[in-house]
């Protein structure tokens, strides 16, 4: 499919593997990975920021926003949910009476809550919601100019409880991050790039590199400390052959 220099983004493979979805030109769509159709599920009234799919596959959740109608209008913002069964979107989701707008949206894997990197008047932070409920909690601090440019949700292994990953790029106190949900940083030793992906359980992530140093970047596979060899060496996915020589 065609994009720009800024979208398509924040692409989210369904759980069944068949669909991405994402934002392109600011609008929510909906990939086929086998033909490369493009659905448009919700309204181009508005933009959309971030996107995420429930662990059934069968509901979206979003944040949509409208910068130039938000202070009048309450549909312009919020997080909302859509089953892609019947076509309904919820309310925005309120938190005290409020609507709530963030650059990340991430579902738990029990699909009972959501993650938002949450941007508040001074800066963002991490919070954790009940879906359809007001339960709240913040795992970060509004912190003066603190940045999220990463947030993954990560279900529990063998030895450790479900967690956030993200990587926060601005503000005091940054770097790489697991958060567990009773407030627990872990500091990872290398940071995160923009591009790297975890497995579900966080135990592994792939990530870019160099090998040659002076070659394309190539895909490897490093382990975490949650998995269950901590210390196992990158493994190498892709290879860089150089230029073809005529």
């Amino acid at each position: 499919m065609r994009g720009d220099v800024l979208t398509p983004k924040q692409l989210r493979f369904s759980p069944d593997g068949t669909q991405l979805a994402g934002i392109l030109g600011w609008q929510l769509i909906i990939i086929d990975v086998a033909t490369g159709a493009i659905q448009y599920p919700v309204s181009s009234t508005y933009g959309y920021e971030s996107v995420d799919w429930s662990p059934e596959g069968d509901r979206l959740i979003y944040v949509q926003f409208n910068w130039e109608t938000w202070q009048y209008d309450p549909d312009s913002v919020g997080v909302r949910v859509l089953d892609l069964r019947t076509g309904v979107v919820s309310p925005p989701h309120l938190y005290r009476g409020n609507s709530l707008f963030g650059t990340f949206v991430r579902w738990s894997p029990d699909g009972e809550r959501f993650a938002l990197d949450e941007v508040g008047v001074r800066g963002e932070r991490i919070v954790v919601y009940g879906l359809g409920d007001s339960t709240r909690l913040p795992l970060t601090q509004e912190e003066p100019l603190a940045v999220f440019d990463i947030l993954q949700w990560l279900s529990r292994t063998a030895k450790d409880p479900e967690c956030l990953v993200v990587q926060q790029i601005g503000g005091p106190g940054g770097g790489p991050f697991f958060i567990y949900l009773d407030g627990h940083r872990e500091r990872l030793e290398r940071p995160i790039g923009p591009y790297d992906v975890f497995s579900r359980d966080g135990s592994y992530v792939v990530t870019c590199g160099f090998d040659p140093v002076d070659s394309a970047e190539v895909l490897y596979v490093r382990a975490t400390p949650r998995a269950s060899r901590p210390n196992d060496a990158p493994r190498q996915l892709t290879s860089w052959e150089g230029p073809v020589r005529r």
